[in-house]
């Protein structure tokens, strides 16, 4: 069976994080969820992004999503792909150091890394996307 691992933390987009792995556990991949800030059986809580009269998206709470794995004692090697939800969660994991070694990880062994959103910073952070196409929020493009 793949293994898919997935980095959260507090206020990743909900639509990010729910269909996607549910529809990573329905075509029978195991999939887990690891943060920095949370142990295996803690929760982190998601945003929902709704459009508001205003020129922007008014973030509103979303549903809790439980860690599956503690980030600091798995085997993120045996994992057979990353993905990196957005929202404001990459906000803080662009600059956590088990992170980036994760990321740099599946960047370098060229295993499948998925990136939407502002995870592009995460990508940046760990100075390994020299000479890559990538593609996020138009802001990103100064970090990156």
């Amino acid at each position: 069976m793949k293994k898919i691992l997935i980095l959260i933390a507090d206020c990743v987009e909900d639509s990010q994080i729910d269909f996607p792995s549910k529809t990573l556990l329905t075509l029978g991949y195991k999939v887990d969820l690891a943060s920095p800030n949370k142990k295996e059986g803690g929760f982190i809580t998601s945003q929902i992004f709704e459009p508001s009269e205003l020129q922007y998206f008014n973030p509103g709470m979303g549903h809790k999503y439980e860690i599956t794995v503690d980030i600091n004692t798995i085997d993120y090697k045996s994992y057979d792909a990353l993905y990196l939800p957005g929202g404001h969660a990459p906000l803080y994991l662009h600059v956590n150091p088990k992170v980036i070694e994760i990321v740099k990880y599946f960047l370098e062994s060229k295993k499948l890394l998925v990136s939407i959103c502002y995870s592009v910073l995460t990508l940046a952070a760990t100075k390994s996307i020299s000479g890559k196409k990538l593609t996020g929020l138009p802001f990103t493009k100064v970090v990156a």
